[in-house]
């Protein structure tokens, strides 16, 4: 077991809060749950969109040099994602306030706790970008091709864990961290995002009921990951969440057929 049996509870438990708060932000956008979104045709952005991450890592590397810099474009890109789901609760102009509100307080504070709910503003904000240009087919595709390149980025090319501790170095990690005693535990923002772009299109193509089956599979996996994995070493996770998503839906498939 990579944690504590009390941390990597808390954890996962803090991994299926963000994806349930995902699904209650998409259903305050989501007011057609027909035909309106589901193009049946593979979008190129999401064949691209391993490509971009490739390159946007890159950049983040070369700029981790330039501290201000980067701790600058976190903060504003922080709030503008913060910006885009609040949106979709209050109105815009309470949505701006409140969301610098929290990321000023996010960075002054060094509490992991309120770092972790904190965070639950920004990954909604790219499932929302997504929806209108994805389907479920490449929804599925695009966590396939994400998984291949988590565990080639983390085991081959290694700059995933690069980009992890540079993050966390530079005070700028964007993801789950809970610290005890010497270690620290840790879940990737991308982790989160991914599989809640797979459970918002899910929840606007079949409902509530699949969508939420989905996201308690996503967190076994997680969960699964956690209890196989060894104490300092890192891990793609994005192999795990996508079979235990993919697995998750088929099965709420099969019960709601069967009811």
């Amino acid at each position: 077991m990579k944690h504590t049996k009390k941390i990597t509870v808390l954890l996962v438990l803090i991994f299926l809060i963000h994806q349930l708060f995902g699904i209650f932000v998409i259903s305050n956008i989501v007011t057609d749950l027909s035909t309106e979104y589901s193009d049946e045709q593979l979008s190129s952005e999401v064949i691209f969109f391993p490509f971009f991450l490739i390159f946007a890592s890159l950049i983040f590397i070369i700029l981790s040099r330039f501290k201000k810099i980067i701790k600058y474009w976190y903060i504003l890109a922080m709030v503008l994602c913060g910006y885009i789901t609040l949106s979709a609760l209050i109105e815009p102009y309470q949505a701006i306030i409140l969301s610098i509100l929290i990321i000023l307080v996010k960075k002054l504070t060094d509490d992991d706790y309120f770092n972790n709910l904190s965070e639950l503003i920004i990954y909604p904000s790219i499932a929302i970008i997504l929806l209108p240009v994805i389907n479920l087919l490449s929804a599925i595709i695009l966590l396939i091709l994400i998984s291949v390149y988590d565990f080639l980025a983390v085991y081959f090319s290694k700059h995933m864990v690069l980009l992890a501790k540079t993050q966390i170095k530079n005070t700028i990690f964007s993801g789950i961290k809970i610290r005890y005693g010497k270690e620290s535990a840790i879940i990737g923002g991308g982790d989160i995002a991914f599989v809640m772009i797979l459970v918002s299109v899910i929840f606007r193509d079949y409902g509530l009921f699949n969508s939420v089956v989905t996201a308690l599979s996503s967190s076994i996996g997680l969960l699964t990951l956690l209890l196989l994995a060894q104490k300092k070493k890192f891990y793609p996770a994005m192999p795990f969440l996508t079979i235990s998503s993919i697995i998750g839906f088929f099965f709420s498939i099969l019960l709601t057929s069967s009811l």
